[in-house]
């Protein structure tokens, strides 16, 4: 009896172990994602900015 109860003990906790693992992945996920973007948002503005400063002074 107590081998059958820890095994569905053990169970249950790595299935809350899985659901956890599985939340932190998905939050790691997008927030690698959103530093990837916003460092591509940068990198694009400061190209802009580069090209308007050539722009004004062939102007």
């Amino acid at each position: 009896m107590m081998k059958n109860v820890s095994k569905e003990e053990q169970k249950k906790t790595e299935e809350s172990k899985a659901k956890k693992n599985r939340k932190r992945n998905i939050f790691l996920a997008m927030e690698t994602n959103t530093r990837e973007m916003l460092r591509n948002l940068n990198l694009s503005r400061i190209r802009i900015v580069k090209s308007q400063k050539s722009a004004t002074r062939v102007q």
